[in-house]
């Protein structure tokens, strides 16, 4: 018995002492580009809201680690990144970033985004391969990459024409400025359900999908157990999609 005693006490000291000293809490800091970037982003009567912010204040639950919303232009955004004063830049796929000095450590896979090419109904056609557009003329978001269709940017075959913020591309296709653009679905479910300029354009072919992660700096590898297993909690709870059903 004392033997069995002696045993517990152990067991429940050394219980005592793990429960004393939770894993510590951290402010993490969270980059939103600067602009609009519908329905992830953006501002509506002055105030920020949309999928990213949503996501984020879903894992403030399940986490004990305060998310810091923070906006920058992309390119200060990125350098931030690589310096190590950004921690978390959210909706990323790791071919996006493979080429900064600072690639960065991926989450679990929490969205699967898809490209579409979107069309005023006049144009559509059905786009079978990437020589369907060649001589065309394609409206992206500048930095935007699109692998399959990369290579015929490069050599010319097709022309990209770029604009930098989504609801001004739209715009240049309603208005008849450019003929067809990719651009991410949800965006464009987005705006279609505005109304107005938007409302009637036609929504094509895939022509990219992405897996989406979180993207954290190295120097928080030791948060990325706790903050998959929150992500987890939320695919599973079916909370993650609650937030894409509220925006489309």
């Amino acid at each position: 018995m004392a033997k069995v005693m002696r045993h517990l006490t152990g067991f429940s000291a050394a219980y005592l002492l793990l429960t004393a000293f939770p894993l510590a809490a951290e402010t993490l800091i969270v980059t939103l580009f600067s602009g609009d970037v519908p329905p992830y982003i953006m501002k509506v009567n002055g105030k920020r809201q949309g999928i990213t912010i949503d996501l984020f204040t879903l894992l403030a639950k399940y986490t004990p680690h305060e998310y810091v919303l923070r906006e920058a232009p992309v390119v200060r955004a990125m350098h931030e990144f690589d310096l190590g004063r950004i921690d978390i830049e959210p909706g990323v796929t790791p071919a996006w970033r493979k080429h900064r000095p600072v690639p960065g450590i991926y989450s679990i896979v929490y969205e699967e985004a898809t490209d579409v090419i979107v069309f005023k109904e006049k144009n559509r056609f059905e786009l079978n391969d990437v020589s369907d557009l060649y001589g065309k003329t394609i409206g992206v978001v500048r930095g935007y990459s699109y692998p399959g269709y990369d290579q015929a940017f490069a050599s010319g075959k097709i022309k990209k024409v770029e604009n930098s913020i989504e609801e001004h591309l739209l715009k240049q296709l309603a208005l008849d400025r450019i003929e067809q653009i990719f651009l991410g679905y949800r965006t464009v479910l987005y705006f279609k359900k505005q109304g107005g300029l938007f409302q009637n354009l036609a929504i094509g072919d895939v022509v990219g999908r992405n897996s989406i992660s979180l993207r954290l700096h190295p120097s928080k590898a030791h948060l990325l157990p706790g903050i998959n297993a929150a992500l987890k909690k939320m695919l599973d709870s079916g909370e993650i999609q609650a937030i894409f059903d509220k925006y489309q």
